[in-house]
C-alpha cells in the first residue's frame, strides 16, 4: 500500500488487562509491539480497570484508562462521550474491539468519532447469553469487519450472531517461541526429573472447560504401561484442589506435578515428551502451537480450532471430548513408539512455523488497510465488498 504521510491512528479497545499473560491479552501484546509505526500509531484504551487491581508490566504503547462499570447509567454515559472526546481528539481512523462489552460498545464509539469498527472473536461464544447476543446482532450491523481466530470461531459467530461471512477474516494466532531454557532452569531439573522418563505436559488454567480430571484419570492408564512417566500441569485456577484428591484418588503420588501459573509457559514446554490439550471448547489454543511449534506431538481433543493446528496421526492426535480410554491410548503411544514419536515430532515443527507472530501482524495490517480504504459500514448486503475474503 502506498506510505502516508503520518501513520493512521489506531484504537485497540479492551474490556481490562492484567497483564499479558492470558491467551488473548497475548495477541493482544504481540501485535501493539510488532505493528508497524510507519503505517498504523496504536493506543491501548481499557474500559475500566481490572477487578483485582493487577498490572504487569507496561504495554507497548500509550494507555487510557476510563472507569465503564455500567453502561446503562448517567456515569456510564458520561464516560461513554468522554471515550468518544478522547478518541475524536486523537484523529482516531480505526477502533478494534476484543472481549466482550468492548465488542458492544466499540459500534457506538465509532459512529462518535468517525472511525471505521473492526471486532474479534476468540472463541465458541463463552460470553454468550440471551441479552448479549441480540445486543451482539444489534452491534454487528455496524461493525466493518470481524476477525476470527479459527475456521471454527468464525462459522460459530456466524451461526449463532447474525454475521455476514463476508465480513469475517480468519486471522490464526501467531506464537513466539522463546529461546530454549538453560539447562539448571529447565523443567527436568526444576521438579528432579530424570534425563530420560517421558513427561506428559498440558499447559492450560485450571477450569472446568478445561478437562484436566479427563487427563489425570487417563494418566493413571498411562502408568500401567509406562510406570516411569511425570505429568505435569501449568496454569493456575479454581479446580486446583479437586485436581490434587483426584491424583492422589488414582494414587499417582509424586508423579503428578502442579506447576501454577507460569510466567512463560512456552519456555518448559520444549521439555515434554508429548503435550495434550483435552479441552470440551477451544477457540484456537496458543498452548497447542507452542507444543508444535517445540517440535511436541500433542493429544488434543477434536473441538474448535484444534483441528486447525493437529492433523490426526500426522503431527499428533484428535480424541472425542471425555473418552478417557482414547486420550490415553494415544499417549501411550507416542511414549513407547520412538519412531512414531520422531516423525510426529518432525511434523509438529513445520505446523508450528505457519503460526508466527509475524504471520499474524502481517495479517491485520493487510486487514486494517482494506477497511480504512473500502467502503464504510452498511445495513444493507448490496453494499459489502465483492472481494472480502474469509479464508474459505
Amino acid at each position: 500500500m502506498p506510505m502516508e504521510a503520518e501513520p493512521r491512528r489506531i484504537a485497540f479497545l479492551v474490556d481490562s488487562v492484567g497483564g499479558p499473560v492470558a491467551g488473548t491479552e497475548r495477541q493482544l501484546w504481540e501485535l501493539l509491539e510488532a505493528i508497524d509505526r510507519r503505517r498504523y500509531e496504536p493506543e491501548l484504551v481499557l474500559l475500566r480497570a481490572h477487578p483485582t487491581g493487577q498490572w504487569q508490566g507496561d504495554w507497548p504503547c500509550g494507555v487510557t484508562q476510563f472507569s465503564l462499570t455500567r453502561l446503562l447509567s448517567a456515569h456510564g454515559v458520561r464516560e461513554l462521550l468522554a471515550m468518544g472526546r478522547h478518541l475524536s481528539r486523537r484523529q482516531v481512523r480505526l477502533v478494534h474491539a476484543f472481549f466482550p462489552d468492548a465488542l458492544l460498545i466499540a459500534p457506538i464509539l465509532g459512529r462518535m468519532c468517525g472511525a471505521r469498527v473492526v471486532t474479534s472473536r476468540r472463541d465458541m461464544g463463552l460470553w454468550h447469553s440471551p441479552a448479549r447476543l441480540l445486543l451482539a446482532r444489534l452491534a454487528n450491523r455496524f461493525v466493518d469487519r470481524v476477525v476470527a481466530n479459527s475456521q471454527s470461531v468464525a462459522d460459530y459467530a456466524c451461526s449463532k450472531e447474525g454475521l455476514w461471512p463476508e465480513r469475517v477474516e480468519v486471522i490464526h494466532n501467531g506464537v513466539r517461541l522463546p529461546a530454549p531454557a538453560l539447562t539448571g532452569d529447565s523443567l527436568r531439573a526444576r521438579l528432579g526429573i530424570g534425563a530420560h522418563a517421558p513427561v506428559v505436559g498440558i499447559v492450560a488454567n485450571l477450569r472446568a472447560v478445561k478437562r484436566h480430571g479427563d487427563l489425570i484419570r487417563a494418566m493413571r492408564i498411562v502408568r500401567g504401561q509406562v510406570p516411569e512417566a511425570h505429568l505435569v500441569l501449568i496454569g493456575k485456577g479454581g479446580e486446583e484442589e479437586a485436581l490434587r484428591q483426584l491424583a492422589a484418588t488414582e494414587q499417582l503420588g509424586d508423579r503428578v506435578h502442579f506447576l501454577g501459573r507460569v510466567a512463560d509457559p512456552a519456555a518448559l514446554v520444549s521439555d515434554f515428551t508429548v503435550g495434550v490439550l483435552c479441552s470440551e471448547s477451544e477457540g484456537l489454543s496458543n498452548a497447542l502451537i507452542e507444543y508444535l511449534q517445540a517440535g511436541i506431538p500433542a493429544v488434543c481433543t477434536d473441538v474448535g480450532g484444534n483441528p486447525e493446528i493437529v492433523t490426526d496421526g500426522r503431527n499428533g492426535f484428535l480424541v472425542p471430548v471425555g473418552d478417557v480410554q482414547a486420550l490415553a491410548e494415544r499417549i501411550v503411544r507416542v511414549l513407547r513408539d520412538p519412531a512414531l514419536a520422531g516423525a510426529l515430532s518432525e511434523n509438529a515443527r513445520k505446523t508450528g512455523r505457519r503460526f508466527s507472530v509475524e504471520n499474524m501482524v502481517e495479517s491485520h495490517l493487510a486487514l486494517y488497510d482494506a477497511v480504512l480504504e473500502g467502503p464504510g459500514w452498511s445495513t444493507g448486503s448490496a453494499s459489502l465488498p465483492a472481494d472480502s475474503g474469509t479464508g474459505r
